[in-house]
């Protein structure tokens, strides 16, 4: 009699498996989901970082040549090609807020403004896809418009750009 106590005991049906192995793999998922969503965003993350370390060095180097006062800008001064090339390669590591901050800040130092004393830095296939110099909700109550006259742009690429409340003339 013992003996068939105990084969009970150890019998186990297929359905009590099932329940067992369902019971597992409910936390497991949720750790293998949650261990995905934490990777995605350090990685996110380290991506951020990176293009302010680059959007910070870009403007460092930037204000160091324009504050020394033997560079000169004209078209074919090795400090005009200088920052044509660090401000392409910036541009294609930005995302769209920090390209908007490049630019605002070529224009305010008069590197890509027509007409200014410096010459013109050319961005001719600069990627400025997505860029959004609109004015935003809370700046638009108080300016009609954003005026970013006489700045040049010729020959960049503006896929899915936004200039809504600008003033281009």
């Amino acid at each position: 009699m013992e003996i068939s106590s105990k084969s009970s005991f150890y019998h186990i049906q297929l359905k009590d498996i099932f329940k067992i192995i369902g019971v597992l793999l409910v936390p497991l998922t949720l750790a293998i989901i949650i261990a995905q969503k934490q990777r995605q965003q350090d990685v996110d993350l380290a991506a951020q970082a990176e293009q302010e370390r680059v959007l910070a060095t870009y403007l460092q180097d930037l204000a160091a040549l324009l504050l020394n006062k033997n560079t000169t800008f004209d078209k074919n001064s090795a400090a005009s090609s200088v920052v044509r090339a660090k401000t392409l390669t910036t541009l294609i590591k930005m995302d769209a807020q920090r390209k908007r901050q490049v630019i605002l800040f070529l224009y305010e130092a008069k590197l890509i403004k027509r007409n200014s004393k410096y010459a013109s830095i050319n961005l001719f296939d600069a990627d400025l896809d997505n860029l959004d110099m609109s004015l935003s909700e809370s700046k638009s109550k108080y300016y009609k418009t954003y005026d970013i006259m006489d700045i040049q742009l010729r020959g960049a690429s503006l896929v899915n750009s936004s200039f809504k409340w600008c003033h281009l003339d």
